[in-house]
Order: structure tokens, then C-alpha cells, then sequence
């Protein structure tokens, strides 16, 4: 049940960005480990097909390639200061993405000198909001958290999505225990900018009757939307 409550969260969130941005002005990137044949891949394939922006659903295989052609964006729009399109990268179940460990400069240090998928994450976290470039991840623990991140790097999300957790793993990702009190039904959103907390209960996975229509009102809307006005 709450693996596909994220599941369904992720997927509403990509619509939703979807539906703020234009097709030219945003690009998502999915990493998924779910089996082909899954209901889960199928699931993400629907959504990111049935959307008009460029967007690529990469599977485990694809990490390293994936990591490096963002961190290379990183470094092209810190150099040149200029944010560009909107860059979402989603990750489903990030603890399955053993590579997307957190690894510390000493460790990296001593086996390679190219960075590693974990580290490129780590900056794009921490450098790429400013600059256009977010991430969306899911996991299953807290302990499987913070293999994937530093404590500092966890801070970063600035909007944390909890479900039911022991009180002291509450307390670890958002300096509150509410979290313990959830029932299987419930989820907490906690806003770190604004130091909110919210209770609400999470998403059922979409049927494909939901998404085919909320892909179908979304292509009306595009072309009902004027184009904007030329610059200069």
C-alpha cells in the first residue's frame, strides 16, 4: 500500500509540473527499477507517453550516463549564470539504485577520480534548485535514506512527504514526531521554508481511465493556450 501511495504521488506531481510548464519549457528525466513487464513500469510509461513535454523513463542500466549528462548541465548553467528550462529528475524507489549512494569525497577519492552517480545526485541537490534543476525521490525507510544522502543533502528537500515511522526517524527528518501518530491511511507533508505541517491522506494509484483523461484535458488546454508574446 504505501509503495504505491508514493508510486501515486510521484505521478500526480508529474502531471502537475506538466500542467505548469509548457512543453518547451520543462523536461523530466524518470528513474525507475521496476520490472518491465510491471504494472508500476506501465504505470510511469502511460504518464510520461501521454505527455507532451520531452521526457525519458530510464531503468537501473541507465544511471551513470543519465548522471553525467545532468551534472553536465550543472556545470554549463553555473558557468554561464543562466537557469533554462525546467529540469525535474524523478526517482521511484531510489534505495533500489545502489549507485545513487551517498559516497564521501574521501571514499570517492580513493577508487576513481571522476565523481561518482551518488556524489553527481548529492550536488544536484544542493547547486541545481537555483538554477532550474529539482529532484523528486521516494524511498522506503529512513535507513535506506540516509545511505542515499548525506544529513546534510536530506535538508535540501525542501518539501518532505512522511508516512507512519517510529517517532525517532520522524524526528531525525523533520525535527518532529508526528509521524508516529499516522495511521496506515495518512501521510504528513512538512514545508521546511515555512515550517508547516500537514496531515492529509495520500493518493490512490491512478486508473488508466484518470490518466488517459487528465492527458486528454491537458492536450485541449495546450492548444487553447496562446503562445507567449516575442521578447524585444
Amino acid at each position: 500500500l504505501a509503495e504505491e501511495s508514493r508510486l501515486a504521488l510521484l505521478g500526480v506531481s508529474l502531471v502537475s509540473l506538466a500542467a505548469q510548464h509548457r512543453p518547451d519549457a520543462a523536461r523530466f528525466v524518470i528513474l525507475d527499477a521496476s520490472p518491465p513487464e510491471s504494472s508500476h513500469r506501465a504505470f510511469l510509461e502511460q504518464l510520461g507517453g501521454g505527455i507532451p513535454h520531452d521526457t525519458r523513463l530510464l531503468g537501473p542500466a541507465d544511471v551513470q550516463p543519465a548522471l553525467s549528462e545532468l551534472a553536465a548541465e550543472l556545470e554549463r548553467r553555473t558557468a554561464t549564470d543562466a537557469a533554462g528550462p525546467g529540469l525535474f529528475l524523478f526517482i521511484h524507489q531510489i534505495s533500489r539504485f545502489k549507485n545513487l549512494r551517498y559516497e564521501d569525497d574521501f571514499s570517492v577519492s580513493l577508487n576513481s577520480t571522476a565523481p561518482s552517480p551518488g556524489q553527481q545526485l548529492n550536488r544536484l541537490l544542493t547547486e541545481g534548485p537555483p538554477l532550474g534543476i529539482h529532484v523528486l525521490a521516494s524511498c522506503d525507510t529512513f535507513n535506506n535514506a540516509i545511505r542515499c544522502f548525506s544529513r546534510k543533502t536530506l535538508s535540501e528537500f525542501e518539501l518532505r512527504l512522511l508516512f507512519q515511522m517510529s517517532a525517532a526517524d520522524s524526528a531525525s527528518l523533520i525535527d518532529n514526531p508526528k509521524a508516529a501518530t499516522l495511521g496506515l491511511h495518512r501521510a504528513l507533508l512538512y514545508n521546511a521554508q515555512a515550517g508547516s505541517l500537514e496531515t492529509f491522506r495520500p493518493y490512490a494509484l491512478p486508473d488508466h481511465h484518470w490518466i488517459d483523461q487528465t492527458i486528454r484535458q491537458r492536450a485541449r488546454l495546450a492548444s487553447s493556450t496562446p503562445p507567449p508574446p516575442p521578447v524585444g
